[in-house]
């Protein structure tokens, strides 16, 4: 008796292949902006080093399985920042230091044990981090959002940001406030973001104060 295998192909909404690109029955692919690049990468002071994703818009292979499988690998915590310091140097030092020339003055600024801090890890590895300010009782402020280049083009930094927002509104937080490069600002706006006031300068990059604000009942 001859067996006959039927494998059925899922297509990719919104992935489009470029001239020369795998075949799509395997892999994925659409063009990167440089929004999309940096969005992944959510770097607050900027990309300005030469191994950065900005400086050399590339396209990203997203394969069926990555889609399908990939985040289950991805965890997060919300930890305090004596419970995962060295990771967050580590991965702040990586990204801001070394791929972007930030003073680590400017970086480790000696807020972060008064912050919160979240943590992404893949398959229990730590591979993002992001910390959370509070200003007021009504105001929080999200900073120092970094990805470690190798795990890009996951969508974690946006997941890392969906997150602190998620957690600021269990505590009753109705405004966020960030401070983002200029160029990333569709990224946020796309995250509910909203510019407030002219651009400005920090650590040498452009940036814009952008808040989000969401109406919260009284228990």
């Amino acid at each position: 008796m001859n067996l006959v295998v039927i494998l059925i192909l899922k297509p990719i909404v919104g992935l489009a292949r470029p001239t020369g690109a795998p075949n799509p029955q395997s892999v994925a692919v659409r063009a990167c902006t440089a929004t999309d690049l940096y969005s992944e990468n959510c770097c607050e002071f900027g990309c300005n080093s030469a191994e950065s994703p900005l400086s050399d818009v590339k396209y990203a292979a997203v394969t069926l399985m990555e889609r399908e499988q990939g985040m289950s690998e991805l965890t997060m915590a919300i930890v305090a920042y004596a419970e995962a310091m060295e990771a967050i140097q580590a991965i702040r030092q990586s990204v801001f230091q070394v791929e972007q020339g930030v003073d680590s003055d400017i970086d480790f600024d000696g807020l972060d044990e008064q912050a919160t801090h979240i943590i992404a890890y893949w398959q229990k590895m730590p591979i993002g981090t992001a910390r959370i300010r509070y200003l007021n009782n009504q105001t929080a402020k999200i900073e120092r959002v970094a990805v470690l280049s190798s795990f890009r083009g996951k969508r974690i930094g946006k997941q890392i940001m969906e997150k602190a927002i998620a957690f600021l509104y269990t505590k009753a937080i109705p405004v966020i406030k960030i401070n983002a490069q200029t160029q990333a600002k569709t990224f946020y706006e796309k995250l509910g973001f909203r510019q407030q006031g002219e651009e400005f300068e920090e650590a040498g990059i452009a940036h814009v104060e952008m808040k989000l604000e969401k109406f919260i009942p009284f228990s």
